[in-house]
């Protein structure tokens, strides 16, 4: 009984550091992706559009990777890339 009690407060603390994790690389993560598409329309060179557009898609990586380890925590199965 006590090996099931302690592998119970092992899988919270990892559901706990894991949203914990999930949440604060969101929050670094939002408000760059906003950034960039409020630079992407101000910003009219098709070189620096590529160079938003492929910093665009790594944001968007970072935060589907965020919502996964947040699905993980959650015991709920991520969302895998196609």
């Amino acid at each position: 009984m006590e090996k099931v009690y302690i592998r119970a407060q092992k899988m919270e603390v990892i559901s706990l550091l894991t949203s914990s994790l999930a949440h604060d690389l969101h929050n670094i993560l939002a408000p760059i992706s906003l950034s960039i598409s409020l630079l992407n329309k101000k910003i009219s060179s098709p070189k620096t559009k590529t160079i938003l557009r492929a910093a665009k898609e790594s944001t968007n990586e970072g935060i589907q990777l965020a919502k996964n380890i947040l699905a993980i925590g959650k015991g709920s199965k991520p969302e895998l890339k196609k």
